[in-house]
């Protein structure tokens, strides 16, 4: 030992002592070392009380960098012992400051406040003087460890105000201001508000001094950790962590290390990383902090190791971690002694138990897999319905509308609730001019421009036209036939990436054709394709009827001059819009102008009418089994039948819609009752001797359903004929089917 150097620390009064002391130990430990041992031995030692805390302050370093927690944690308690003994009137304030840091490094918290209270109170010139901004910060810290993140909050924006008070431009101050805000990005961070957090972060970085940025960056790192883990952005917090490690390896600062690795840990397991994908990370960071980390951070990463082994059943693999844990800890934590013993004498019965465990896992695993199918084929069957319903409500407007425009823009509202469509367009074919016309364009990204193609100066929309299926193209750069046509359409529909491209066939020739395209690869999944197919049927519907519509326009005009032409005409008008298509008796629209009709005159001439209202029971399933053509031809069989029994004068039959039927018959108010009801009998009586197999209905045949309203004193309410005959045909549905129901009304 250098005796001349050790006079000189000797002489020294105890106010420079510490500081000294301290930048020998950063220079030269085994000097420091030395003279430590020497302090301790000389008279000055045993006389002065606070020479003595001093030296037993220094030395709590040096225990640490060794690993001599026994140490370590006999010297900490020793000089909290005699701080607590020691004259007040000493400025020990420094010397309470490092056994609170102290006491936080092996998971003392509690401890550690109350020295840094101690510090706060006794504080006597809190504006020249960083130790109660120091102490405040410090104890925010330790809240914040402790998982109260308000009370942490509070503390730190204490030392912020009184930091704010000291003046600017000293390094000590600028380097704590940066940390402080750190501290409280950090917090805010852990409270979920990323607003104020980013605001103190961009402080810290604006406002660092020159001579922290290599000092200050881990901190720094840490809070862009803690962002990214926020954001649930596993893939950048790797990066930013792996930057810090690098950074702190080549420092030699593994204690800091040490506690970033655990914060990585914490992070990944909470956003549902395995364990199994981190274990070889913190093996590593063991092995790089062993005997370097603070006390709670090097016992922490033994823990998670062994912890690993244990679950996995691999008790020799965690031994020696639990025997350097109980070696080097065992004063500590009692129990890890009896984990010891208990892991080494493992039975095979606990061995058995975890195989046990393992089953059941992988059994409820499966019921998992299980559920997650189920759950998926619910809701493909729910898209299904909702695909359904949107071809049910479309077939509904093409019968009322001709307007192909109109129709076109409804189909593409609803196929965009499905599918990420960014240009929805509807061609017509004209043969007659051998040209493609526009008559319908939905497009986000270009105008809306209508335009007209020559079929025959074109070989690619020729192609197109023999088109007879749906064409669903995921990825238009692989089908350069594809994305030819459409460029023969428009140039800007490259950018487009897949498209569904369906024919309208009518008559076995098409006469339309409908593409949806989209900017993403892959945006049209099966569903979506079936649905468009679906409604190709419809779109060819609607086509046709525009065609049968326009013909009707041009025979009106062709003989608008011709009265023998126009009463053909208006008769084929009236034909068109008051029959029934497939079964050719009255349609609703007839019925509905007949019934204003009657009503009026029973009305006026004080005379009451019966309505019948009848139902094909069980039409859905014989649709289902025999399929709607057999279901069409058993509409007319039925409409034949029924329909001549509605032959009288005042008598009127229909089709309501679907498998219903509606009819008007009209008897004295005196045999009202019983003459309906026979009526109705009869009409029963004659489907069922038709005895048409039915095996899906109670009977083996098919059978109708019966509902008569009869009210023998007219009333001025139209609907009450029909509302109550579907009363009373629900009624004869609830019955048991085939049966009449009636109902009577006398006012």
């Amino acid at each position: 030992m250098d005796s001349k150097l050790y006079k000189e620390y000797y002489n020294l009064n105890n106010s420079q002592l510490s500081y000294v002391l301290r930048k020998l130990y950063f220079k030269d430990l085994n000097q420091f070392n030395d003279i430590i041992t020497t302090f301790k031995k000389s008279e000055r030692y045993e006389l002065d009380y606070i020479f003595r805390i001093i030296t037993e302050a220094e030395e709590i370093a040096y225990w640490i960098v060794l690993g001599e927690y026994d140490n370590y944690i006999n010297t900490i308690d020793t000089l909290y012992a005699r701080l607590k003994k020691a004259n007040k009137s000493c400025d020990l304030l420094p010397i309470y400051h490092i056994v609170a840091n102290a006491y936080s490094k092996i998971n003392q918290n509690n401890m550690s406040i109350d020295c840094y209270m101690y510090i706060i109170k006794h504080e006597k010139n809190k504006k020249q003087s960083l130790f109660s901004a120091i102490a405040n910060h410090n104890i925010g810290h330790l809240y914040r460890m402790n998982g109260d993140n308000d009370t942490a909050l509070a503390y730190s924006f204490k030392a912020r105000k009184m930091i704010d008070e000291f003046p600017n431009g000293d390094l000590e101050h600028d380097s704590f201001w940066v940390f402080n805000t750190a501290e409280i990005s950090i917090l805010y961070l852990e409270k979920n508000d990323l607003k104020n957090s980013n605001h103190y972060y961009k402080l810290c970085k604006t406002h660092l001094p020159n001579e922290m940025i290599n000092l200050s960056e881990a901190s720094f790192k840490e809070v862009e950790m803690r962002y990214h883990f926020q954001k649930r952005d596993l893939t950048t917090l790797k990066k930013v962590y792996q930057k810090i490690k690098q950074k702190l390896i080549n420092d030699n600062d593994y204690p800091t290390l040490a506690s970033y690795a655990l914060t990585y840990y914490n992070f990944n397991i909470k956003l549902n990383v395995k364990i199994s994908e981190l274990i070889d990370e913190i093996k590593e960071i063991q092995e790089y902090t062993k005997d370097k980390a603070t006390y709670k951070d090097e016992r922490n990463i033994l823990m998670i190791i062994i912890n690993y082994h244990l679950e996995n059943n691999e008790p020799q693999a965690a031994k020696p971690y639990i025997e350097r844990l109980v070696h080097k800890f065992k004063y500590y934590d009692l129990q890890l002694q009896e984990l010891n013993s208990k892991i080494i004498d493992i039975s095979s019965e606990k061995i058995e138990y975890k195989k046990n465990s393992l089953q059941m896992l992988s059994h409820r695993e499966k019921l998992q897999e299980h559920y997650n199918e189920n759950l998926k084929k619910n809701q493909y069957i729910k898209e299904v319905c909702e695909r359904l319903k949107i071809i049910q409500n479309l077939g509904n407007d093409i019968m009322l509308s001709t307007n192909l425009k109109e129709l076109a823009s409804k189909i593409c509202n609803n196929l965009n609730n499905f599918s990420d469509i960014n240009n929805f367009t509807l061609l017509s074919i004209d043969r007659q001019n051998n040209q493609l016309k526009t008559e319908f364009i939905y497009d986000i990204y270009n105008d809306d421009n209508a335009y007209t193609l020559d079929i025959n100066k074109n070989n690619n929309i020729q192609e197109f036209l023999k088109l007879k299926k749906v064409l669903k193209i995921d990825n238009l750069y692989d089908e350069p036939r594809v994305t030819n046509f459409l460029c023969t359409i428009n140039a800007k529909y490259t950018m487009y990436k897949s498209a569904v491209i369906a024919p309208i066939i009518f008559n076995d020739e098409v006469i339309a054709i409908v593409f949806c395209l989209s900017i993403k690869i892959n945006a049209f999944e099966f569903l979506s394709m079936e649905l468009i197919n679906q409604i190709s049927i419809f779109i060819a519907i609607a086509i046709n009827n525009l065609n049968r519509k326009q013909n009707l326009i041009k025979i009106i005009e062709e003989h608008k001059n011709t009265k023998e032409h126009l009463k053909k005409l208006n008769q084929y008008s009236k034909d068109l819009s008051h029959k029934d298509k497939l079964t050719k008796v009255h349609n609703r629209r007839a019925f509905d102008i007949f019934y204003q009709n009657i009503l009026s005159q029973k009305i006026k001439n004080k005379k009451s009418i019966t309505v019948y209202m009848m139902d094909i029971d069980h039409f859905k399933d014989y649709n289902d089994t025999f399929g709607h053509l057999k279901g069409d031809d058993i509409l007319k069989k039925v409409a034949r039948k029924l329909n001549i029994h509605f032959k009288n004068s005042g008598e009127f039959f229909a089709r309501y819609g679907g498998e219903e039927f509606i009819a008007i018959s009209n008897f004295n108010n005196e045999e009202n009752k019983q003459k309906s009801l026979e009526k109705a009998e009869t009409l029963r009586t004659a489907i069922e001797k038709m005895k048409i197999p039915h095996p899906n209905s109670e009977c083996g045949i098919l059978t109708i359903s019966i509902g008569v309203a009869c009210i023998n004193k007219p009333s001025e309410n139209n609907n009450i004929y029909i509302k109550l005959s579907d009363k009373a045909l629900y009624q004869a549905k609830s019955a048991g089917r085939n049966c009449v129901n009636q109902i009577i009304l006398n006012s």
